[in-house]
């Protein structure tokens, strides 16, 4: 094997390993967006739902209003669960890919 085909040939894996890396950083960077943007929705849903409870001027409707907030959150969970978990694997994959 020959000097320039040995430098070809790593010229060749050096490009696809960066290659790979930018792809796994991009991947973390839309999992530290979906996280912020979660993050930031339910910092919103939470002064919402506290304003709302604080308006409130009888125990049912603040019971019926607290199991409605509820219902959304543990929706938004699994929503949001589902979300990262693509996002998650979607960079493990990128990352562990052969070469």
């Amino acid at each position: 094997m020959s000097a320039q085909t040995i430098e070809a040939t790593a010229a060749r894996a050096t490009d696809h390993i960066a290659s790979k890396n930018q792809a796994f950083i991009a991947h973390i960077r839309d999992l530290a967006s979906a996280y912020q943007e979660i993050s930031t929705r339910n910092a919103e849903k939470l002064t919402a739902s506290i304003a709302a409870l604080s308006a409130v001027k009888q125990p049912a409707e603040f019971i019926q209003l607290q199991q409605k907030f509820m219902t959304e959150a543990m929706n938004s969970a699994i929503t949001d669960s589902a979300h990262i978990v693509k996002l998650t694997a979607a960079a493990f994959a990128s990352a562990f890919k052969p070469l």
